[in-house]
């Protein structure tokens, strides 16, 4: 572990709309072997009963749950829950990825290596759950939007695009129009984007084109786990 990220914070930020998630957010959180982190869960359904999320997660350490209406869009949800934030690194999570248990550890790695404003991944697994199929999955010029973590210098010049689709695109593009410098270490085997392989599961709505460019096929699974990184 480099020296000077032994004690630095991170916030990790997640909005969701399905009731079905917190297991996973929390686990995802609870996982992370890196000490120093707090997750700040932003209900964006009118759906979810924060009373009963907020007790569920009482037992967990420095979780704190926020809800906005369902008609806030994403970017919106992202930009209150930065505005929350105890930390000066924020970490956006999605809601039904996996993030393995080092992920913010190699994160944090990669910004004191390089002194970077901003850590992304544009390689990674993909899992699509109802064929139990595993992928590699590259992404190019941009990055999976789970996946951003940064330092909040960077909200002096930007914030997320009020859009529920493409913010983390959008936000990921401005972060280069301002010359911050950004690093896409490929060589993490430490998270999944997991989907279903109907669109209607999800934000991002894909042709079969758009989802499997650029992708391999690994094996027919139903334990991804041991593909990762240990």
């Amino acid at each position: 572990m480099h020296p000077a990220n032994q004690q630095v914070g991170v916030s990790i930020i997640c909005p969701t709309n399905k009731k079905h998630t917190l297991t996973n957010i929390l686990g995802n959180y609870n996982r992370q072997s890196y000490p120093h982190k707090e997750l700040i869960i932003v209900i964006n359904s009118d759906q979810i009963e924060k009373e009963l999320w907020s007790h569920e997660t009482a037992q967990h350490k420095n979780i704190r749950i926020f809800r906005l209406p369902e008609h806030i869009s994403l970017g919106a949800c992202l930009n209150f829950a930065i505005e929350k934030r105890r930390y000066p690194y924020i970490a956006r999570f999605d809601d039904d990825d996996y993030y393995g248990d080092r992920y913010l550890q190699n994160s944090l790695d990669i910004v004191f290596q390089y002194d970077a404003d901003v850590v992304a991944r544009e390689d990674f697994y993909m899992y699509i759950s109802d064929q139990q199929a595993l992928h590699t999955k590259h992404v190019g010029v941009y990055c999976i939007g789970g996946t951003l973590m940064f330092h909040e210098r960077v909200l002096q010049a930007l914030k997320f695009p009020e859009i529920s689709e493409a913010e983390d695109v959008k936000f990921y593009q401005s972060c280069y129009k301002y010359d911050f410098i950004v690093k896409k270490p490929y060589h993490f085997k430490d998270f999944v984007y997991i989907r279903n392989s109907e669109n209607k599961f999800h934000t991002w709505k894909p042709s079969l084109g758009s989802l499997y460019h650029d992708t391999h096929f690994v094996a027919h699974t139903d334990n991804f786990l041991s593909y990762l990184d240990a």
